[in-house]
């Protein structure tokens, strides 16, 4: 039971320095910010697991602004419309 547990973990850190590793190149701009961090300093560099949970957190950004953009109409802008 304990090395079945412990192969799960394994494949499991293995996909996330995957993702990692796929999610830095996607969004290298923002990662380089992230070098520049208090983070970075406190703790003397990124790990696979910093990569990644920012890298899901702009991938969930990027859907939601695509969410917002196709959503969008002249009604949602109120009174600017008529003015204009």
């Amino acid at each position: 039971m304990k090395q079945e547990l412990d192969e799960r973990l394994k494949l499991m850190d293995q996909k996330i320095k995957n993702d990692a590793e796929m999610l830095y190149e996607k969004y290298r701009d923002q990662m380089d910010l992230l070098k520049g961090s208090l983070l970075y300093k406190v703790k003397g560099g990124l790990e696979p697991y910093d990569v990644y949970a920012l890298g899901r957190m702009l991938e969930s950004f990027d859907s939601y602004l695509a969410l917002c953009e196709d959503d969008g109409n002249l009604g949602q802008l109120g009174k600017i419309p008529q003015i204009a």
